[in-house]
């Protein structure tokens, strides 16, 4: 009896001290690109709480003109991480539109997100759920990517044309009947979106949330025509091919900014005012000099901010990629930052565990706390990859779960074989 309990309990011991297994392709550009946008993410997250009045306005600032780095390249290269997985299985030249590991995946970011919405949105009542933050947003673009993929290309930009077209008058109609009472978290409530108008807004456009659908749906188009080839060509014999996408890759990027730039001429006031405001705090630092609003490149969710970030992070990528994927070559600390994209969902996580803790730091101090801070964990993402095999992260977490799933579903197969 005894060790048929041994037996019955050793595949889940197993799972739980698998070591994780390398993609079937990948790029090393993703882990590094996702290394250093979860470093930024973690500076900025702490950063807007533990520093002190004083210099609140230069944090915003830097939080403004840096949010490329931020969840719209993280999104971007879990897109690309997606397509990655996809050309790893693809079949008869079509990538399959859903497997079982996708969907367990997709299903336990779901729930992750879906805890952040309780901490971030949980006064909204029920409508939390459809809160977009960023962990939601990779879910479910990464169950769309198989579907966008399928369509032609022309179509997907036409899709794009549509939504950088229709954008203000559609989100001007539905933000009208909440404009006159502020949109923040912290001013709407569930009684508010019970308007259809306003309803319209929360799912679509609402600027409070990391990445709402709407204008955010761009990504996932946009990576899908740019980074499908790169993909594709990521192997030894492909390296001049690989280099000419690189080029190109590059002069997209520069275009989408100065596009967004040459159509930000003009100023328009941020959708989130509790933001915006805190950029004209008296400050010895910085203070934003244009107190009627900021240019649309810096709004966060508005299509010109959208392609330049998207723009910035094509001439990062094909920066970094002509390096490691077309040179071959490594970059310095590679490995360690590597190391901590691949912990990325956890020290999401772990920023807005450190956000949490009540500090007041002038900016010398603030510093002298935060960088130590941020190396620290870089080693302890090297310490838990290399030595612990990522046991008690989030990506851990992750794999027992959707191993623990496809387990009882393949010995419900097994049962139910004839």
């Amino acid at each position: 009896m005894r060790i048929q309990n041994t037996g019955r309990a050793s595949w889940f011991r197993d799972i739980i001290t698998r070591k994780p297994s390398a993609p079937a392709q990948s790029l090393a550009t993703v882990d590094t690109l996702k290394g250093i946008s979860i470093l930024m993410m973690l500076y900025i997250h702490v950063g807007n709480v533990w520093c002190a009045p004083d210099f609140l306005a230069l944090m915003r600032f830097q939080w403004y003109v840096t949010d490329f780095m931020g969840p719209a390249l993280y999104l971007t290269l879990s897109v690309i991480g997606t397509m990655a997985s996809s050309a790893a299985q693809n079949v008869h030249g079509k990538m399959p539109l859903a497997s079982r590991r996708r969907l367990l995946r997709a299903s336990f970011l779901l729930i992750y997100g879906e805890v952040i919405n309780l901490l971030t949105a949980g006064r909204q009542g029920i409508y939390h759920v459809t809160a977009w933050n960023v962990i939601t947003t990779i879910a479910v673009f990464s169950l769309l990517m198989p579907f966008i993929l399928r369509v032609p290309k022309a179509l997907r930009v036409g899709i794009i044309v549509i939504i950088v077209i229709t954008y203000y008058p559609f989100m001007q109609w539905a933000i009208m009947n909440i404009l006159p009472r502020g949109i923040s978290l912290g001013t709407t409530t569930a009684a508010m979106l019970q308007d259809p108008r306003t309803l319209v807004y929360w799912l679509l456009f609402y600027s409070d949330m990391m990445t709402p659908v709407y204008s955010w749906l761009i990504v996932p188009i946009v990576a899908s025509l740019l980074y499908e080839k790169v993909v594709i060509l990521n192997k030894p014999h492909a390296k001049d091919k690989l280099r000419g996408e690189m080029k190109k890759m590059a002069v997209i990027g520069a275009s989408f900014v100065a596009v967004s730039l040459l159509t930000s001429l003009y100023i328009i006031p941020e959708y989130n005012t509790a933001v915006f405001e805190a950029l004209m705090l008296p400050s010895p630092y910085f203070t934003w000099p244009i107190p009627s609003g900021l240019p649309p490149f810096l709004v966060r969710h508005v299509p010109q901010y959208i392609f330049y970030c998207i723009g910035l992070e094509c001439l990062l990528f094909s920066g970094i990629g002509w390096i490691q994927l077309v040179k071959g070559k490594k970059l310095p600390l590679e490995d360690k930052i590597n190391n901590i994209g691949k912990l990325s969902i956890t020290i999401f996580a772990l920023s807005f565990i450190l956000s949490l803790i009540p500090l007041d730091l002038p900016l010398a101090a603030f510093y002298f706390v935060v960088i130590p801070v941020i190396v620290l964990v870089a080693a302890w993402c090297g310490f838990w990859t290399r030595r612990l095999n990522r046991i008690g992260s989030v990506e851990w977490m992750l794999d027992v779960y959707a191993g623990t799933i496809s387990h009882f579903l393949d010995a419900r197969q097994r049962k139910d074989a004839p």
